[in-house]
């Protein structure tokens, strides 16, 4: 009787000492599981983002005067900017966020040119050299709303809105070369033009995980008006440092089509995205 109770004793004592451990182990990988998803769903966060857009140019402008066609390059425009800002912020409390895009651009092209006006009642054409600039101060702002879903293959849905703002101050000096006085008298023309408005935008955002730190995420929104439609589309190839910073390297295509009773505008900017994110 000793012996068997013995015998049970040592064989309850083995088991207990297998089983401890593995308990252990378990009990440290749901404390684990419980404290990643505690980490993984923290229910506040702030995402600063600062990028540079090296955005080409290219639109059609109808007037009752005329029609003019801009095609203005990476190079044109880092030739004449004055002052450039791009960036965005986002608040996020669990699975919403409120994301706030600034694009601001002003630059300052001059060009002189030599043009040949025939026109009544000149009875030969006449060269008139005509030089000018115009300061173009524009920005485009978009404010939204969204909500994300599935943490691992994350996509979200947004809507708000996307606001517009141009300003253009211009100046031009003509004259005609081959006139005798006084038929050559300079003329001078200033002009201010100043337009705003507001589209209702919606979208959504896909984001695809390649490695730990790489994913790729894709952007596309549409925005519509009274008379007025833009699209926009971005695709970004992130890199995730740590917790805190990142970068992104992609390209965004912004095409807007805006009608007001005395003209029409359609724009079209295009153009490699770079930039870095700061998360809090």
């Amino acid at each position: 009787m000793k012996t068997g109770h013995g015998v049970r004793l040592i064989m309850l004592l083995l088991i207990m000492s297998l089983l401890s451990p593995a308990a252990v182990i378990a009990a440290n990988e749901t404390g684990d599981k419980s404290q990643n998803q505690d980490q993984k769903k923290a229910p506040f966060g702030v995402d600063v983002s600062l990028y540079f857009w090296g955005a080409s140019l290219a639109s059609s402008l109808e007037t009752p005067y005329a029609d003019v066609d801009v095609d203005y390059s990476l190079s044109d425009i880092l030739k004449d900017i004055k002052m450039c800002a791009t960036g965005n912020i986002s608040v996020s409390y669990n699975d919403w966020y409120f994301l706030a895009d600034i694009v601001y651009l002003n630059v300052k092209p001059d060009a002189t040119d030599t043009v040949a006006v025939s026109s009544p009642p000149l009875p030969v054409p006449v060269d008139v050299t005509i030089s000018g600039t115009a300061d173009i101060k524009t920005s485009m702002d978009t404010f939204v709303i969204g909500k994300r879903f599935n943490e691992n293959f994350p996509w979200a849905v947004f809507a708000g809105v996307r606001y517009f703002n141009t300003k253009l101050d211009m100046e031009a000096d003509a004259q005609a070369i081959n006139l005798p006085p006084p038929y050559n008298i300079p003329y001078h023309y200033s002009d201010t033009e100043r337009d705003k408005w507001v589209l209702g935008t919606i979208g959504g955002e896909i984001k695809a995980p390649l490695t730990k730190s790489l994913e790729l995420g894709i952007t596309a929104d549409i925005g519509f008006g009274d008379r007025d439609f833009d699209w926009e589309i971005v695709p970004l190839l992130y890199y995730k440092f740590n917790k805190m910073f990142s970068a992104a390297a992609g390209y965004r295509v912004v095409n807007v089509y805006h009608n007001r009773q005395d003209f029409k505008l359609n724009l079209v900017e295009q153009g490699p995205v770079v930039g870095v994110n700061f998360s809090f």
